[in-house]
């Protein structure tokens, strides 16, 4: 050991002699205080140790409390709607599938859509891969089904005169038809994977040609916006120069998908509204959390997922802290779906199918 670290040993030393001296001639000329002091000192010690676990139990109240209000809105909702009044304004729910596979999530939707919602109007867009007696379990469930045709980018191909590319996905710009549906002020796509869990009607009455939530949560950048669910006014004008960017933009070995279509459009342009990240929860658990979607990563669509026993579903109290118990609720809200539409029959002759 050299002299400079003992020199330091020893300037701690004293002062630690110091600061006991001053600790005892503190205790012994103001012992009340001490006291006090020494009891705020170690209640703060604690406090910082403990932080955490406050912070924890915090949120897990909040989410809890998001629980119950879901299950609240789910069953008083429509007493709600009675006693409100609403802008006149025709507003319409869409939604897009190419197959069964879809329908089964469309169904969910349509039942959550009944009880959360003060507005009925369902639009279901299918192309004819959607059989028909899911089409008839469809109209069952509310919705008027539109037979169009699936826009993708074997359509552009086709309809440039090439030979199909068979890029992207069967039927990806189908919901583009409904821009042209303008008997209508103001349209909400959501995807038949999409699950609201609060009634999410004030997206009808925003003032913007459009509104998405971003891509990614608050506190990262991800430069787009998930157009799995989004508000939209019709216009056959912005339809017509839609349709003419992506033919455009489809050239060589490119052909843009609907979302990144959709984001140049309006982005680029400064004619869309950044929605709440609690909109479009994706990829792991956000709260709050107004709707969540099974997209990506977390697991797969819920309908592809094994269907949890009478037992678990009855005695699932909330909240939602990891993603199975997302899953569970909707199995929860499905099951409930088939009884009140009556579709058991149709859900038995088609599960094993999608």
């Amino acid at each position: 050991m050299n002299k400079f670290d003992v020199g330091i040993l020893l300037r701690f030393a004293k002062a630690c002699v110091v600061f006991i001296i001053f600790l005892f001639g503190f205790y012994i000329v103001l012992p009340t205080t001490f006291q006090y002091t020494f009891s705020y000192i170690r209640l703060i010690v604690t406090m910082v140790y403990n932080d955490e676990q406050r912070h924890e139990v915090e949120e897990k109240l909040s989410w809890q409390q998001e629980f119950y209000l879901q299950e609240m809105e789910m069953l008083f909702n429509q007493q709600i709607c009675a006693k409100r009044q609403h802008p006149h304004l025709n507003v319409a729910w869409l939604t897009a599938m190419m197959n069964d596979n879809y329908a089964v999530g469309a169904i969910y939707l349509a039942y959550v859509i009944k009880k959360l919602s003060c507005h009925h109007k369902m639009i279901a867009l299918v192309s004819d891969g959607v059989t028909k007696k899911s089409q008839d379990a469809l109209k069952k469930a509310g919705y008027e089904v539109r037979n169009v045709e699936p826009l993708d980018c074997d359509w552009m191909d086709r309809r440039k005169g090439n030979i199909e590319r068979h890029l992207g996905l069967p039927g990806t710009h189908m919901r583009f038809h409904a821009w042209n549906y303008t008997e209508y002020d103001s349209i909400v796509y959501l995807d038949p994977d999409v699950m609201p869990l609060n009634n999410i009607d004030e997206l009808f009455w925003l003032d913007a040609e459009m509104a998405a939530s971003y891509c990614a949560r608050p506190g990262i950048l991800d430069p787009c916006f998930n157009a799995g669910l989004l508000m939209f006014k019709p216009s056959s004008k912005s339809y017509n120069e839609i349709m003419n960017m992506w033919s455009h933009l489809s050239t060589g070995t490119n052909c843009p998908n609907d979302q990144v279509l959709l984001w140049h459009y309006y982005a680029d342009n400064n004619k869309w509204l950044p929605l709440p990240y609690a909109y479009n929860v994706r990829r792991y658990l956000y709260h709050p959390m107004k709707v969540y979607h099974f997209a990506c990563c977390l697991t797969k669509k819920p309908w592809k997922m094994p269907q949890p026993t009478d037992i678990e579903l009855q005695t699932f109290k909330g909240p939602l802290t990891e993603p199975n118990e997302v899953v569970l609720l909707w199995w929860k809200h499905f099951k409930d779906a088939l009884v009140y539409f009556e579709l058991n029959n149709w859900y038995e002759e088609i599960k094993n199918t999608i």
